[in-house]
């Protein structure tokens, strides 16, 4: 294990201002990704992985996306009547026979 890694994700300054991170790559080489709370804490994270772990910290935001507010849950069973088509595709992906006789996507 990396000795440089554990100290940056378990950093007392570090953990409360992220959700999560992990190490990436190996042999030392690796870098850590991080996903911080807000804006503000990535940014002062930004600061602390350069000030006190002389690291280079490339900082990313990812758009937000509007909140999803209805999923729609696929699942069905194996029935042996699809076969070989369900080797190849789930059957909750395959088309709906819809009330017109038009087969569509059930996604």
């Amino acid at each position: 294990t990396s000795p440089v890694l554990h100290s940056v994700l378990t950093h007392p300054k570090i953990v409360p201002r992220i959700f999560g991170a992990k190490g990436v790559g190996s042999q030392g080489d690796g870098c850590a990704q991080m996903v911080a709370r807000t804006l503000e804490d990535q940014q002062a994270l930004c600061e602390l992985l350069a000030t006190e772990f002389k690291m280079r910290p490339f900082p990313l935001t990812i758009g937000g996306a509007p909140p999803i507010k209805t999923a729609v849950l696929l699942c069905t069973e194996t029935p042996i009547t699809l076969f070989p088509a369900i080797l190849a595709t789930p059957p909750s992906l395959f088309p709906v026979l819809d009330a017109d006789g038009v087969l569509k996507p059930s996604v």
